[in-house]
């Protein structure tokens, strides 16, 4: 049974990602969030399972782990638009504090959920291997601010290759789990279906790989069994989806309405990315092979959304 540390285990992936652990009995875990009361209402929901152990972060550096697993940040449109400093601030202060932790357990496996905003805000193709990222130096803005806080971890965890350090890249998540006002386009499509208005989106097309809890630790077990590494993967499903293609199959599946209008909505601070998803496949490498379809994996989730 291994000792696995959860940092900001109630966000959005962190919770999605307990929730889904709750039903396994092979490994301990030891979740760490700064609201205790929010750490009390997760467990709740995951049945009080007795293998979770749940504290604040500032006990986080007396506990012996084989595994961290870093979940803390802001990555949703909304908090990354008024974030400014503070993105880059909290994205170091919890880094820093694993990598002191890794200082004196050497032997301990930190895996760090970075983003495929590494690669710059406009994106109009599939990421490759070969792919690099590009910054607009001297027009930064708060969608830099977040691909610069995930790059100088990254950058970091390199250049460190004693320590067994792995990032991986989420390029799209979904779980029921969303904040419904957090300005994605899922959390829209899901307000469009509750309270059935009609969803007004732009004439552009553009491609997104979700993946969801289960995807996730299908990867992290296969770093884990690994065991060292200090590597890098980018995340992906089965096949990625395009935004018409899913509107059309949620329009068939649960009414959704919704109408093409040229809008002068705000774009996401994080940029145009019309093609957002990666065919790099070096965590096939290590075996992993994802079972579900984006679409398959968004509609496993977005049923749970829609319960009274």
């Amino acid at each position: 049974m291994r000792n696995i540390a959860i940092l900001g285990a109630t966000g959005y992936i962190g919770k999605s990602l307990v929730q889904h652990l709750s039903r396994q009995k092979e490994d301990k875990f030891f979740l760490f969030a700064r609201s205790q009361e929010k750490l009390k209402k997760l467990l709740y929901v995951t049945d009080r399972n007795p293998l979770f152990t749940t504290g604040s972060f500032q006990k986080f550096s007396a506990g012996h782990y084989d595994v961290v697993i870093n979940c803390v940040g802001m990555g949703n449109p909304n908090e990354v638009r008024k974030s400014g400093m503070k993105i880059i601030q909290v994205t170091e202060k919890f880094d820093n504090l694993i990598l002191k932790y890794l200082e004196k357990h050497p032997n301990t496996l930190y895996i760090n959920l970075s983003s495929g905003a590494v690669y710059g805000k406009i994106i109009e193709k599939p990421l490759e291997i070969t792919s690099q990222s590009v910054i607009d130096i001297n027009n930064l803005d708060s969608g830099d601010y977040y691909a610069i806080a995930k790059m100088n971890s990254e950058a970091k965890h390199r250049a460190l290759p004693n320590f067994n350090i792995v990032d991986i890249r989420v390029f799209s998540f979904f779980s029921h789990f969303i904040d419904l006002s957090s300005g994605y386009l899922l959390a829209d499509i899901i307000n469009s279906l509750r309270y059935k208005k009609e969803l007004i989106t732009s004439p552009d097309d553009i491609i997104r790989d979700y993946v969801g809890a289960v995807e996730l630790w299908d990867l992290m077990k296969l770093i884990m069994k690994k065991r060292t590494a200090n590597d890098v993967f980018d995340i992906y499903s089965a096949k990625p989806v395009s935004k018409f293609a899913l509107l059309k199959y949620l329009k068939r599946r649960y009414g959704l309405q919704y109408s093409i209008v040229k809008t002068s909505r705000k774009q996401s601070p994080t940029g145009i990315k019309k093609f957002y998803y990666s065919k790099n496949r070096k965590a096939k490498n290590i075996g992993y092979s994802p079972k579900k379809t984006s679409l398959e994996i968004v509609d496993d989730e977005i049923k749970y959304c829609l319960l009274p």
